[in-house]
């Protein structure tokens, strides 16, 4: 049984949401809404109203949200279906620099260091801190079945097209081995 426990509005389509300690990333049409647990008061993030952020503004306009994350106390990333930006906790832009995918995905998680963007056709794998690609899992109707949540213990579950039996389809874990 469920009941309300508080109430608050976002005055556009929502497409999913990150939760986090003191508030939540609403993800919708115009980009991400951060509302505080405790003031409900959202703001949109990232901040393009400051004049060195124009480029950056024009390249995420019109591209749907999938994740924003947090990276440490002080910066989030926000990622696009086609780009991801680096963000402050106040919403401003922290870095010039803006993360390009090999291609349009269609879900993003963030697993340790590694930033993973599910595609229809691959899996890339990135440095979150640098952006670089670490790694490209390549298969057909990619899916993310579990992001494994906010417990770093936990793995990322993805399904894929049998490569030699269509009518079957693999389950897979992908299981970081760096280091080891």
């Amino acid at each position: 049984m469920f009941r309300d426990f508080d109430e608050f509005y976002i005055p556009a389509m929502c497409s999913g949401l990150n939760a986090f300690n003191a508030s939540i990333a609403i993800h919708t049409g115009k980009g991400f809404e951060v509302l505080t647990l405790d003031k409900k008061q959202p703001w949109s993030v990232p901040d393009f109203k400051s004049p060195h952020v124009v480029e950056i503004a024009r390249k995420l306009q019109n591209q749907t949200p999938l994740g924003m994350f947090r990276l440490d106390t002080n910066e989030f990333i926000c990622c696009y279906d086609e780009n991801a930006v680096y963000v402050n906790q106040h919403g401003d832009i922290s870095r010039s620099v803006i993360m390009e995918y090999i291609g349009k995905a269609n879900s993003a998680t963030l697993k340790l260091e590694f930033l993973l963007l599910f595609h229809d056709n691959f899996v890339e794998i990135r440095d979150v801190q640098n952006g670089r690609l670490k790694q490209v899992i390549e298969g057909k109707d990619i899916r993310c079945l579990e992001d494994g949540g906010r417990d770093m213990s936990q793995t990322v579950k993805m399904v894929m097209r049998h490569p030699k039996n269509e009518e079957l389809q693999l389950v897979l874990e992908l299981v970081n081995k760096v280091g080891e």
